[in-house]
Parts: C-alpha cells; structure tokens; sequence
C-alpha cells in the first residue's frame, strides 16, 4: 500500500512540473490582518501569479471553509478542527503604543503604574482590553487601564491612536508600518508582556494540495 501511494504521489509530482498555479482562489481572513498585511501586498502577489483570480472575504468570524466554499482561511490563535491543514506563518505580539501629539500633550508614561494617568483607548467586549500585563519583580502582573473612548473595532482604535487620542495596545501587524514611520511611539517596551498569539493559514486536507493554495501560503510565509 506505501510504495502504491509513493508512485501515485510520483506520477503526480510529474504531472505538475512546469505547471503555474492557476483559477480561484477563495480566502476568508481577519479584517485586521487582510487590511494591514494582505492587502498591501496584494500587488506583488499578482505580479507574481497573474493567473490567480482572489476572492476575499473579510471577517472576524470563524468559519466552516467547506459551507464558505473557501479554498484557504487565515486564523489567528490555536487550530482547533482536526480536519483542517494548518501551516504556521508567524506568531503576532501586541504592542502598547501613542502617536508623537499625545505624549507631547500629555507626557510619557514611564512605568505601567503611569497608564492609570493616561487616556488608554481600547476595544469593547474583547478579555484583557481592561488590563494590561507587564513583567514586574513578583512575576507577571495586570495594570488596569482605562480611556475615554471605547470602540468595537481594532481598525478605528488604531485610527484613533494615530490622531492622538490616547495610549493603545494593538497587534504589531496593525501598528508595526507606522511605529516604524514614527508615526506612533512604542511605550514601556522593557516591562509590557506582547503575549504572542500563532497565526496559522488552514485549509481542507487532501492528498495533493492545488498549486493555488501552495503559492498564497508560500508567499505569506516570506511576507510575514
């Protein structure tokens, strides 16, 4: 039965040499990551693959890849469905950040203790948005935090940030481009704990993965 299956997966290897990956490929992804990550890099990607035509749905919602009809889902934290594929693209880690306005209006905190001081914007309905964990001499510890403004989205809340708002703890693949702008100011980087989350790209198992499927993961890998 092994060596049957070794030349099927022979013949096969065969028949795809020289082949370019091809058709639709359907994707459902976070809103964060395919507004920040993805869809920036769209365009080397069909530079790259021009005989790949994406279908993208953005949302938060964990969905059933086969009654989404998806091809590819990109998920964030663990792979819990046994049935699916996952490949690991790169752990995310929060960061706590303000944009330059801010801390020239209000001062920059220089221990968590501060942030009790500050106008700490966050995201309503989300655990841990009221506190914040930092590295201190008994261990981890929780700083509560709280702000003026709350929203539903980490889209606005960045958005918010970038206005000089108030202090934020976003993802690295949100606020990463304009830390590295200086458009926000990355804060108490020596004590705050980034708690990294995986993020996984998952997709149906099969025997012989489409060539579509394997160039999105391939590409995602090198971008992240």
């Amino acid at each position: 039965h092994r060596i049957v299956e070794a030349i099927a997966d022979a013949e096969a290897e065969v028949m795809r040499f020289g082949e370019r990956p091809r058709g639709k490929l359907r994707m459902t992804v976070g809103t964060a990551f395919g507004t920040y990550a993805l869809v920036p890099a769209l365009p080397e990607f069909q530079a790259r693959y021009p005989e790949i035509e994406l279908e993208i749905s953005l949302t938060d919602r964990v969905v059933d890849l086969m009654d989404a009809g998806a091809d590819l889902a990109i998920r964030l934290g663990p792979i819990v469905d046994t049935h699916l594929v996952a490949r690991k693209l790169t752990d995310l880690t929060r960061v706590v950040c303000a944009a330059p306005a801010y801390l020239a209006r209000h001062g920059t905190p220089k221990t968590p203790d501060e942030l009790s001081r500050h106008d700490c914007l966050t995201i309503a309905g989300i655990a841990g948005q009221k506190a914040w964990p930092f590295e201190g001499v008994d261990g981890v510890h929780d700083v509560p935090v709280h702000g003026t403004i709350t929203v539903n989205n980490a889209e606005t809340l960045f958005e918010l940030a970038l206005l000089g708002m108030g202090i934020i703890r976003l993802s690295d693949i949100i606020v990463g481009p304009a830390v590295r702008e200086g458009r926000l100011v990355p804060l108490l980087v020596e004590t705050h704990r980034p708690e990294a989350l995986p993020l996984y790209a998952v997709y149906t198992g099969s025997r012989h993965r489409p060539l579509k499927i394997g160039a999105m993961i391939d590409f995602l890998l090198e971008k992240c």
